[in-house]
């Protein structure tokens, strides 16, 4: 039986590119991590996984934010009595990734000192120190130190056998930042039993202990057929998992047999990271953008026959058309009613919930016959509502 190292979670040093702890026990064996920034995570992840296979590392997670733009991480775990053989191997790693990535207008970077250290205690989005404290209640936890306090909560997520839906985790990840849910979705590859495979979990962060967002509900409403989250009762010991971006169920899932749902995923965030990291510009995933994929997804399971007018305008049976706006333009309004109205009915999606209160209370709008007026959740439900879909 091999024995395990104990080790302080919130106390390890900076080498370079490297997290390092050392053991508490007289187990003698290093935990290293590395993080790895990059936009080719498509390109990528074939590669990590033939490098997991051989040895090269214990484990690795994939961390997607959306907490201001779709952004992603790779953090590496290494365990090993000799420092020398985890050098070793963070070596081999990074000369593979480099010749990997090298005809390609690509870029992969590894962190170091202080940008390192950041990125690593960001999922707790509270820095360490010798204020720091955790508490955990029954459903959730809170970390603070003397200038910030969050509070945290665990979700695992579980894939319906029979689905088959490719871009299952683009649904998910683009329906939680359509609904205002801040967090990060950690996606932990291992070995098992020669075979590599993934478990996905997401975090949830507050700031502040209003925690009512009832992500399982609004979830399970719109891709409940598919995928099911499951909250997870905070013990202290998951802090350590949530930290070290490691799973804490023991829900696996086969990679070989789901690689297309996570290429899916892979492409909206390199297409988001281009435009910040090559381009200097902002994320050009609008929101108006982000819901008309989740309406698509409804439409094309629901076997509809659709003409995408615009980023912002569906045609459906040539009958309904849906029009959504992420904030008040006149102009755009009026030209879609003056081509549709009344030949279509009109179904006006509003993401801003201040407008959405001003267009129903202030305008005529919501009383024309054939047009209503939807908040994105109130939107969603009338899809899935079967007398809704059959109406269409």
């Amino acid at each position: 039986m091999v024995k395990k190292g104990k080790y302080n979670l919130f106390s390890f040093s900076i080498e370079d590119e490297m997290i390092k702890y050392h053991s508490k026990n007289n187990v003698k064996k290093y935990v290293f991590f590395s993080i790895l920034k990059t936009n080719s995570l498509k390109k990528l992840v074939p590669l990590l996984n033939s490098l997991l296979v051989k040895g090269m590392m214990k484990y690795y997670s994939i961390q997607f934010s959306n907490k201001k733009n779709y952004t992603s991480s790779v953090l590496f775990n290494f365990q090993d009595e000799q420092k020398e053989n985890i050098l070793k191997s963070l070596k081999i790693i990074k000369e593979d990734v480099r010749e990997h990535l090298k005809n390609d207008s690509l870029y992969a970077r590894f962190l170091r000192g202080n940008e390192l250290n950041k990125e690593y205690v960001n999922i707790i989005e509270v820095d360490l120190g010798d204020s720091l404290e955790i508490n955990n209640k029954k459903d959730f936890c809170i970390v603070k130190n003397k200038k910030k306090i969050r509070y945290i909560k665990l979700y695992s997520l579980y894939f319906i056998q029979d689905s088959a839906i490719e871009s299952l985790l683009n649904i998910f990840f683009n329906l939680i930042t359509d609904l205002g849910i801040k967090g990060n979705l950690i996606l932990n590859f291992i070995l098992k039993n020669g075979l590599v495979v993934f478990s996905p979990f997401f975090v949830e962060h507050f700031y502040n202990k209003n925690i009512d967002t009832k992500l399982v509900e609004m979830v399970n409403e719109f891709i409940s057929s598919e995928l099911s989250i499951r909250e997870e009762n905070i013990k202290m010991k998951l802090i350590g998992n949530l930290l070290w971006r490691l799973n804490f169920s023991k829900n696996f899932i086969d990679y070989k047999n789901n690689e297309s749902m996570l290429f899916s995923l892979f492409s909206i965030i390199q297409n988001g990271e281009k435009s910040l990291a090559l381009n200097g510009q902002k994320n050009s995933l609008s929101t108006t953008k982000k819901f008309m994929t989740l309406v698509i997804e409804v439409l094309k399971r629901n076997n509809f026959n659709f003409n995408k007018i615009d980023f912002n305008v569906l045609e459906i049976n040539n009958q309904y058309i849906i029009l959504t706006i992420d904030d008040f333009n006149p102009s755009l309004i009026y030209n879609t009613f003056k081509k549709y109205y009344p030949k279509r009915i009109i179904y006006l999606v509003i993401h801003n919930q201040s407008l959405f209160k001003k267009i129903l209370l202030e305008t005529k709008i919501s009383n024309l016959l054939g047009v209503k007026v939807f908040n994105p959740i109130g939107f969603i439900k009338f899809l899935k509502k079967a007398r809704s879909l059959k109406s269409l």
